[in-house]
C-alpha cells in the first residue's frame, strides 16, 4: 500500500515504524521521485542521530505533510499489545495506531524553532567596545531572524542599577530592532563598583515573566548573556543559581574577563564578544543532560499516572508531558531494569502502556511524546501493578502528576496502592497541596512537591527527579537506610519494657486496629525472642483505659494481639495517661529502659500534658503517634520531643515508622564501648548558601549529641575545604560535648572552589596517633558536600579507604551520586539529597554507624561466668573498684535464661559463695548482688579458693557444662597467693574440667602466678598498676571472653546449632543436627553459622573469600541451608552471579522441609554432572552428595576435569540405638539416636583423572586443597575454617 505525498515546505520528514527521523540532508529525495533543492533561506540545521536512546529533536524547516496510512506498521510495542489476549487489547492498541496521525500534529507545531535571549550588557564596556558590540548584536539579530514566533531579543545595562533597553515582546521585525540599538547609548561612568549579582538577580525575577514576552510555558529555551566588561570581584555562584533554577541558561562573553572567571556564574563561558560567531550555540536545540541519580537506580518497576481531567488544560498537560518525558531520558529502561508504564485518569483511570510494553527509553519517551489530552474511559489503577509486566519484589513506584483537586475515588485507589506496596510521589501545584499529601507515601515531605504552576516543573526538573531517584535508591536492599543496623542494634537490647497505648475510639474501624496489630508484630520481630527482660505490654482505650496483658514475653505477645477486637467509644487520652502514671507508680518497670509508644487517631477530649510530664519525669521514654484527626500540638505535649512525634497518614503507613522508634530504644544498647574516631570534612566553597552552611552546622551538632563523646569513646575532629583546607580542630583538641558544639557554631565560610579531593588528601594524616587517632580503633571520616569535585579525588580516597578509614559521604543540592559512590565505594555508606533540610533525618543513622552495629562481638552473649574475688585485707576500701569493674563486665553481656549467667565467690582467709550461676536472671538483680558484697579482709588463700570453685560450675548450682555453654572463672586479685603450692595443680583441674581461667591482677598482684592460674595463655592475663585502672579494664576483658565463646562452633563429635527449633521445621531441625557432622566426619573441623533469610547472598558471602589474597590456590564453596528465598529472585540471582564472578567456585542450595528446591535450585552455580538434580535435607544420603559436589567442583577448579562419574552407591548401614531423651535449653531433645548408618555409598569413583593418580596427603584449609606435584586435589582432607566457608542457616537465630 503506497502512501501519498504532499509538499508543504522545503525539505523532507521520513516516517518510519514508530519513529520519526529527521534527514539532516542539504538535499531532500522524494520517496518515488526525485531530488529537489530547498529553497533559499537559513541552512538546515545538522543532526546526527546519538549513540543515546534519547529521541531525535523534532522536525525543522525541512518538512513534508504525510497522509495517515491505512494500516501501519506498528511498533514493537504495539505488536505485544495486539498479541495479548483480553477483552480491552483493541483499546491498549489506539495510541499506537494514531502514531502517525499524531506525527504530522508534532511536525507541524515544531516546525517553527524559537527561543528567547536577554543580554545583559556591562556598562564598563568602552564606547569602542559597546559600539562594536551593538553592531554585532544587530548582525546576529539579521541572522537569526528575530521575531515574535521565533527568536526574541531583549537587552538591559548594568552597573550599580540595571536599565532595561527593551523586553522580549518590545518588536515584531528586525527593523524595530535595528532601528532601537542605533538609538541606544552606554549607561555614564560613575566610577562605582558593579553589583553584576544583584544583576542577575533582577534579570532572573524580571526579564523572562510571561508579561514580557517570556515563553517558558510554550517550551521556548531561554538564554541570559551577560556581556562583561571587566573581572567582577564579587561571589556570583549563588545569584547565578537563582537565575538557573528559573530554567534559564547563563552565558558569559568578554574579551578581558577569563573564562575560568565566568563559569563561577554562567553555565558556558566564550571569550569574545562576536555574538555572530555563537549563531549555532542559540539556535541549536540544547539536550537535556540525564540526571545521574536516576541512572544509577538498576531495577524498578515505574509507573506515571497523568492527571487529565477537564480543569487541567491542554496547555498544562503538555507540560506535564515534557516533564515525564524529560525524566524517562535519565532512567535505564528495559525489561531487565527499569519498567515503565503510563496511566491518566480524569474520574476513571486508563492505561495506555503497561509494564511490559516498552523494551527501551526511546520507544517510552516517543511514546510519551504522542500521548494526547482527552477524557478517558475506566480501567483499575491496582491492575497496572499486577498485571502484565509486574514483577514480585521489585521495588514499585508511582509518580503522580496532578492540578486539579482530585476525586475521593482517585485518592482512595492511589493511597490503596501503598499496600501493594508502592512508593507514592506526589507531584502538584500549591494549592492542592492537601491532595497531594493524602496520595503520597510517609513521610510526605519527601514524597511531595507542590509547584505554583507547571511552567516550573522545567526549571524544577533536575531538582524534582534527583529527589526521587534518590528516594528509590534509598529503597533498595543496601542502602544508608537500610534497616540492618537497627536489626543489630536491637538483637543486642535484652532489657526493655514496651508499652503500647492504643486507641481504641470511633476513630478507628477494625481494619485499623489490624494494621496496628501487624506493625506491633514486625516491631517486636526486631528483639531476640527468648530473653527474659523483653516485655510488652498492651493498654487500649477509649472511655477508659484497660491492660489487655501486661510485661509478657515476646513470643506470648504476639500470639496474645490475635485475641484483641475493635469495640469504639470517646477518644480520652489524657485519662489514658493518668492511667499508665498509676502503673508506673505502683508497678516493678525496668528502670531506664522503659518506653510508652501512644498511637491515636484523634485529638484528645481532656488533656494530656501533666500525665504525659509526670511519665517522663520518672525516666520513662514516651513516643506519641498521630493519625487522622490527631493535632501535632497534642502530640508533642504527649511525647515531649519533636524527634519522637510522628504523624502518619492512615494505620497502614504505621510500618514506615519502625525504624524511626526502633533507633533510641536499641541504639544505646549496641553503641555501649563503641569507640570511635569521627572526622567530619565539609564543604565551605562560595557555592553554598549561608542558611545551608548553618544547615549543615546543626547537622553535625545533631550528630554529635546524639553520640556518646569523650576521651576514652567517641573522639571529635572537623575540617573545612575549599580552594584550601582549614581544619577547625583536631581528634585530641576536645572531649566535651559542649566544646565541640561550641567550635561547631564558630565555623564560618571560607567560600572559594570544591577541591574535593586535595582535601581528602591532607585529611589522611589527622587519623595518625600524633594528632588524636587511634590505631586499634575504627575510623570514620563524614565527607558533607553540596558540589561536585573540580579536581582529582579518585586516588585520594583509595589511599583514605586503604588506611582503614570508613568514608560516609552525604552529598547535597548539587552534589553528584556517582562522584559520592566513587569516593566511598559502598552504596550504603553514600546519600545524596536536594534539599538540605532533609539531612536532618540522617543524624540518629549517622550515629548508630559510628558504633559499627555489626561488628563481630559486641557483648558475652552465652557464658557461666564466676568472680573469683580478693576479700583479702589489702583491698581495703578499694573494693569498690572491683565492684565497678564486675558491673561494667555484667552490663556487657547478655543475661537471661538461655544467653549469660553470673555467680560470685568472695575469698580471704576462706573462699566463700555469694550467689552461684542459677540465683539471678537478670542483670539488675546481680548489680544489686555485687553492690551487697562485703570482704572478708585477712589473708589471700588463692590456690584454695581456685578448689573451691570448681564445684559451682556443676549442673546442681546452675552450671550448664552439658549444654556445651561455655564455662569462665575471673580471679580478681591484688597480691600474692598464702598457699602457691596447688595453685598450679587447682587451676589445672579447673581447665580440665573445660573451665577457662582469666587472671586479674592490681598493683601487687604477682605476674607469674597470674600466668600461672591462666594456663600459660597471655591473652588471659590482665594486669592494671591501680585500682581506678581496673575500672576501664572490663573493655579489653569482655572483648577477649565474647570471641571466646561465641556460639559458632561445629565438630564431628558434638554439633551445637544455636537457633531456635520453632524457626525452622523441627524435622529439617534434626536432620540438620544429624545431617552436618556427617559432611565433616573425614575430620575436625569448624563451620561458621550465620544466621540468615536468604535475602541477600553477596553481603553474607563476602566472607567466604575475604582471606583469599593469602592463598594463591583456592577452592570456594558457599553451602545455604534454605526453607525458601524470602528476597527477589531477580536480585537474588544478580547476586549470585556477583558471587561467582568475585571467586567463588560453586553456590550449593540445600531445601529445608517444605521448601521448594526447584527455587533454590535457580541461584545456585558451578555444580557438577548431576546439577539438575535438587538438593534436599531430607535426602538420607544428603551428606555424601554434598561431598560429592565439592570433588566435582574441586576437580574441574583444580584439574580442569570438567566431568567425573561415580560408582553406584554402597548398601547403607544397620541403624543405630535410639539415644537418651534429655532437654536442651530451647526445649529440643538433645537425645538424638546415636546409631547413624554405618554405610555410607562405599562406590568410589570409578574413573580418575589422569589415569587414576593416587591422591596426595595433607590437610586443606579454608576450603582450599593440598596438591602434590601432580596437581590432584585431597578431597578426603577438607577442613572448615571460620569466615571462609559459611553454612547459611535460613532464619536461624543466633543466641
Amino acid at each position: 500500500m503506497t502512501p501519498r505525498y504532499g509538499a508543504v515546505q522545503s525539505g523532507c520528514l521520513e516516517l518510519f515504524p514508530s519513529r520519526l527521523i529527521n534527514n539532516p540532508a542539504d538535499r531532500c529525495r522524494i520517496p518515488g521521485g526525485s531530488e529537489r533543492s530547498p529553497e533559499p533561506g537559513p541552512a538546515p540545521r545538522t543532526w546526527t542521530r546519538p549513540q543515546s536512546l534519547d529521541p531525535p529533536p523534532e522536525p525543522g524547516p525541512c518538512a513534508f505533510f504525510i497522509l495517515i496510512l491505512l494500516r501501519p506498521r506498528l511498533s514493537s510495542a504495539a505488536l505485544r499489545q495486539r498479541n495479548t489476549a483480553g477483552p480491552d487489547a483493541a483499546a491498549r492498541l489506539s495510541d499506537q495506531e494514531e502514531f502517525v496521525r499524531l506525527s504530522v500534529q508534532t511536525a507541524a507545531a515544531s516546525a517553527n524553532e524559537f527561543a528567547d535571549i536577554f543580554f545583559l550588557v556591562d556598562s564598563a564596556l568602552s564606547q569602542r567596545q559597546f559600539t562594536f558590540f551593538k553592531n554585532e548584536l544587530t548582525r546576529f539579530i539579521d541572522q537569526i531572524d528575530a521575531g515574535q514566533s521565533s527568536y526574541r531579543v531583549g537587552l538591559a545595562q548594568y552597573r550599580r542599577d540595571v536599565k532595561t533597553e527593551f523586553y522580549l515582546n518590545a518588536f515584531r521585525t528586525k527593523q524595530q530592532y535595528t532601528r532601537t540599538l542605533r538609538s541606544i547609548q552606554p549607561l555614564p561612568q560613575t566610577g562605582q563598583a558593579p553589583n553584576l549579582g544583584a544583576a542577575l538577580r533582577y534579570a532572573g525575577q524580571n526579564f523572562f515573566l510571561p508579561e514580557n514576552g517570556g515563553r517558558a510555558n510554550q517550551g521556548a529555551q531561554q538564554f541570559l548573556v551577560v556581556v562583561l566588561g571587566e573581572t567582577p570581584t564579587e561571589l556570583l555562584y549563588l545569584a547565578g543559581q537563582e537565575v538557573r533554577s528559573r530554567g534559564v541558561s547563563v552565558v558569559g562573553m568578554s574579551s578581558v574577563v577569563p573564562v575560568e572567571n565566568m563559569l563561577r556564574f554562567a553555565d558556558s563561558a566564550f571569550d569574545t564578544v562576536r555574538i555572530t560567531q555563537l549563531k549555532d550555540f542559540f539556535t541549536t536545540q540544547q539536550a537535556e543532560t540525564a540526571i545521574e541519580d536516576c541512572q544509577t537506580i538498576s531495577i524498578a518497576d515505574v509507573v506515571f499516572i497523568i492527571d487529565e481531567s477537564g480543569g487541567i488544560g491542554n496547555g498544562n498537560f503538555q507540560l506535564i508531558r515534557s516533564f515525564v518525558h524529560s525524566f524517562i531520558g535519565s532512567l535505564n529502561v528495559n525489561q531487565a531494569g527499569v519498567r515503565l508504564a503510563i496511566v491518566t485518569y480524569n474520574e476513571v483511570f486508563k492505561v495506555h502502556a503497561y509494564l511490559d510494553s516498552f523494551q527501551g527509553r526511546t520507544e517510552a519517551q516517543q511514546f510519551i511524546k504522542l500521548l494526547t489530552y482527552r477524557s478517558n474511559t475506566g480501567a483499575t489503577l491496582e491492575s497496572v501493578f499486577k498485571e502484565r509486566g509486574s514483577r514480585k519484589d521489585v521495588q514499585k513506584v508511582a509518580i503522580v502528576v496532578t492540578e486539579n483537586e482530585s476525586q475521593e475515588s482517585v485518592k482512595e485507589a492511589v493511597a490503596e496502592l501503598h499496600r501493594f506496596p508502592v512508593r507514592v510521589f506526589a507531584i502538584g501545584v500549591n494549592e492542592r497541596t492537601p491532595d497531594l499529601y493524602d496520595m503520597a507515601s510517609y513521610p510526605t515531605n519527601r514524597h511531595v512537591f507542590a509547584v505554583d504552576n507547571f511552567m516550573q516543573l522545567k526549571p524544577l526538573r533536575k531538582v524534582i527527579q534527583t529527589s526521587i531517584c534518590s528516594d528509590i535508591i534509598q529503597g533498595s536492599v543496601n542502602s544508608f537506610k537500610n534497616s540492618a543496623d537497627i536489626k543489630e542494634a536491637c538483637h543486642q537490647k535484652d532489657e526493655a519494657d514496651i508499652i503500647f497505648l492504643i486507641d481504641d475510639s470511633d476513630n478507628i474501624d477494625s481494619s485499623d486496629l489490624s494494621d496496628t496489630k501487624d506493625f506491633i508484630t514486625k516491631f517486636l520481630g526486631e528483639f531476640r525472642d527468648r530473653l527474659d527482660h523483653i516485655r510488652v505490654g498492651f493498654v487500649k482505650y477509649s472511655d477508659s483505659p484497660r491492660f489487655v496483658f501486661d510485661r509478657v514475653a515476646v513470643s506470648n505477645a504476639r500470639r496474645a494481639l490475635g485475641y484483641i477486637n475493635h469495640e469504639g467509644g470517646r477518644t480520652n487520652t489524657g485519662r489514658a495517661l493518668t492511667f499508665m502514671e498509676r502503673q508506673f507508680n505502683t508497678k516493678s518497670y525496668i528502670n531506664g529502659s522503659t518506653y510508652l509508644i501512644v498511637i491515636t487517631a484523634g485529638e484528645s477530649e481532656d488533656r494530656v500534658a501533666g500525665p504525659a510530664e509526670r511519665i517522663r519525669a520518672r525516666g520513662v521514654m514516651v513516643f506519641a503517634v498521630g493519625l487522622k484527626r490527631s493535632t501535632r500540638a497534642q502530640l508533642q505535649e504527649i511525647s515531649g520531643d519533636p524527634d519522637r512525634t510522628f504523624e502518619v497518614r492512615d494505620y497502614y503507613s504505621l510500618q514506615w515508622i519502625k525504624d524511626d522508634i526502633l533507633r533510641p530504644i536499641c541504639g544505646p544498647a549496641v553503641c555501649e564501648d563503641a569507640p570511635s574516631d569521627v572526622i567530619f570534612l565539609t564543604e565551605s566553597s562560595e557555592k553554598i548558601s549561608a542558611e545551608n552552611f548553618r544547615k549543615m552546622k546543626e547537622f553535625m551538632k545533631s550528630v554529635v549529641t546524639k553520640s556518646t563523646v569523650g576521651l576514652n569513646d567517641m573522639r571529635v575532629g572537623v575540617v573545612q575545604f575549599s580552594t584550601t583546607t582549614k581544619i577547625e580542630f583536631r581528634l585530641n583538641r576536645y572531649f566535651r560535648k559542649d566544646e565541640i558544639l561550641g567550635a561547631i557554631d564558630d565555623m564560618e565560610q571560607q567560600n572559594g572552589g570544591v577541591e574535593t579531593g586535595r582535601a581528602l588528601t591532607e585529611v589522611s594524616q589527622l587519623f595518625d596517633e600524633n594528632e588524636g587517632g587511634r590505631r586499634t580503633l575504627r575510623k570514620n571520616l563524614v565527607l558533607i558536600t553540596f558540589n561536585s569535585a573540580t579536581d582529582e579525588f579518585k586516588r585520594p580516597a583509595e589511599a583514605l579507604r586503604q588506611k582503614g578509614v570508613l568514608i560516609f559521604s552525604i552529598g547535597m543540592v548539587n552534589s553528584n551520586y556517582s562522584q559520592l559512590y566513587e569516593i566511598s565505594s559502598s552504596s550504603d555508606k553514600v546519600i545524596n539529597e536536594v534539599n538540605a533540610d532533609l539531612i536532618s533525618e540522617l543524624d540518629s543513622m549517622l550515629a548508630l554507624k559510628f558504633c559499627d552495629p555489626h561488628r563481630d562481638c559486641k557483648k558475652i552473649e552465652k557464658a557461666d561466668i564466676i568472680f573469683l574475688v580478693d576479700g583479702s585485707e589489702s583491698i581495703s576500701r578499694r573494693f569498690r573498684s572491683m565492684q565497678v569493674f564486675m558491673e561494667s563486665v555484667v552490663n556487657r553481656s547478655i543475661v537471661s535464661t538461655d544467653s549469660t549467667h553470673f555467680g560470685a565467690i568472695l575469698f580471704s582467709k576462706e573462699p566463700e559463695i555469694q550467689f552461684d550461676l542459677k540465683e539471678f536472671n537478670s542483670k539488675g538483680e546481680i548489680r544489686k548482688a555485687i553492690e551487697s558484697l562485703v570482704p572478708p579482709k585477712d589473708i589471700t588463700r588463692t590456690s584454695a579458693a581456685l578448689e573451691y570453685s570448681l564445684q559451682f560450675f556443676n549442673r546442681e548450682r546452675g552450671g550448664r557444662r552439658d549444654f556445651r555453654v561455655p564455662q569462665i572463672l575471673m580471679v580478681i586479685t591484688d597480691g600474692e597467693a598464702s598457699d602457691p603450692e596447688n595453685l598450679s595443680k587447682n587451676s589445672d583441674a579447673l581447665r580440665a574440667n573445660g573451665i577457662t581461667v582469666f587472671s586479674i591482677g592490681v598493683e601487687n598482684a604477682n605476674k607469674n602466678e597470674l600466668l600461672i592460674m591462666a594456663g600459660y595463655n597471655q591473652s588471659h592475663v590482665f594486669y592494671v598498676d591501680e585500682f581506678e585502672q581496673l575500672e576501664t579494664l572490663y573493655s579489653q576483658i569482655s572483648t577477649v571472653i565474647c570471641h571466646i565463646t561465641k556460639p559458632r562452633e561445629i565438630d564431628g563429635k558434638y554439633q551445637k546449632f544455636d537457633m531456635a527449633p520453632p524457626a525452622v521445621h523441627k524435622s529439617s531441625y534434626r536432620l540438620l543436627k544429624r545431617g552436618v557432622p556427617l559432611l565433616l566426619k573425614e575430620g575436625p573441623g569448624v563451620i561458621k553459622v550465620l544466621g540468615s533469610s536468604v535475602t541477600s547472598l553477596y553481603s553474607k558471602g563476602l566472607t567466604l573469600h575475604s582471606s583469599r589474597a593469602r592463598v594463591l590456590q583456592l577452592l570456594q564453596v558457599l553451602l545455604i541451608f534454605s526453607d525458601g528465598l524470602d528476597g527477589n529472585v531477580v536480585i537474588l540471582k544478580q547476586e549470585s552471579e556477583r558471587l561467582r564472578t568475585s571467586g567463588v567456585s560453586a553456590l550449593l542450595a540445600v531445601a529445608l522441609q517444605n521448601a521448594n528446591p526447584t527455587e533454590l535450585q535457580k541461584i545456585e552455580f558451578g555444580r557438577g554432572y548431576y546439577y539438575q538434580t535438587p538438593l534436599t535435607i531430607s535426602d538420607r544420603s544428603i551428606s555424601s552428595t554434598i561431598l560429592k559436589e565439592m570433588s566435582s567442583v574441586a576437580d574441574r577448579v583444580c584439574c580442569n576435569v570438567s566431568c567425573k562419574c561415580s560408582g553406584p552407591p554402597g548398601p547403607r548401614g544397620p541403624s543405630g540405638q535410639p539415644g537418651t531423651k534429655g532437654n536442651e535449653p530451647n526445649g529440643e531433645p538433645n537425645g538424638e539416636p546415636n546409631g547413624e548408618p554405618n554405610g555410607e555409598p562405599n562406590g568410589e569413583p570409578n574413573g580418575e583423572p589422569n589415569g587414576g593418580l593416587t591422591p596426595p596427603t595433607g590437610t586443606a584449609r579454608n576450603l582450599q586443597l593440598s596438591f602434590t606435584a601432580s596437581g590432584v586435589p585431597n578431597i578426603k582432607t577438607l577442613q572448615f575454617l571460620p569466615l571462609s566457608s559459611c553454612v547459611f542457616l535460613n532464619r536461624a537465630r543466633l543466641a
